[in-house]
């Protein structure tokens, strides 16, 4: 009985120890780049270079599709400067 005792008493201290502990390779983990893009064509060049690192083809622009979706966030801005408490979620 008082060996059982002391086994779940050593097994609480020893999760909770091993919760608290950073795992031994915490610093060995990839810090992901940080750039900054400030242009549509970056973006895409960013998910490019993304999806060439997994082998797969690389996306491209239609220059219609862009300038509906530039419109449409054009559109968005004003509407968030002039109504911005019906624009927050």
């Amino acid at each position: 009985m008082k060996n059982k005792r002391l086994i779940w008493l050593f097994s609480l201290v020893l999760l909770f120890v091993w919760t608290i502990l950073p795992p031994s390779n915490a610093d060995a983990l990839p810090q992901p780049r940080q750039t900054t893009i400030t242009s549509p064509s970056q973006l895409i060049d960013a998910v490019n270079n993304l999806r060439a690192s997994y082998g797969l083809a690389a996306l491209t622009t239609h220059t219609a599709l862009m300038q509906s979706a530039q419109s449409q966030v054009d559109y968005m801005a004003v509407w968030l400067i002039r109504e911005p408490k019906q624009g927050r979620v």
